[in-house]
């Protein structure tokens, strides 16, 4: 039983309706808002994983691309040093070193 007698600004009964507002339980989702937050989440997780998979296989490609630089220029610096080993070897011995050009073809266009 719920008396109309006022108490201060409230009077009992709008206190009691307050209290039921408060005590309400808030409506569940709607299905479909649910299967659309449970489907983000999993393209989310799916997506970092992808992600995580492409920056390991983008870091192991770039390992190979400086192991192969690094060959590359060992190749380089070894025949430049050749080329000064034959150069002095040709001073020593009174001649001239001609270094190799480059091969070079022409192409007619009859």
């Amino acid at each position: 039983v719920v008396s109309t007698q006022s108490t201060g600004s409230f009077n009992t009964l709008q206190h009691y309706y307050i209290l039921n507002l408060i005590e309400m339980a808030v409506p569940a989702k709607p299905a479909s808002l649910v299967k659309k937050e449970t489907r983000a989440a999993a393209l989310a997780t799916k997506k970092a994983t992808a992600s995580k998979k492409l920056a390991a296989l983008r870091l192991a490609r770039r390992k190979e691309i400086i192991k192969k630089t690094a060959k590359y220029y060992k190749q380089y610096e070894a025949a430049d040093r050749e080329e000064i080993r034959l150069d002095r070897e040709a001073k020593a011995n009174g001649n001239y070193y001609v270094p190799a050009e480059a091969k070079t073809r022409l192409l007619s266009s009859d």
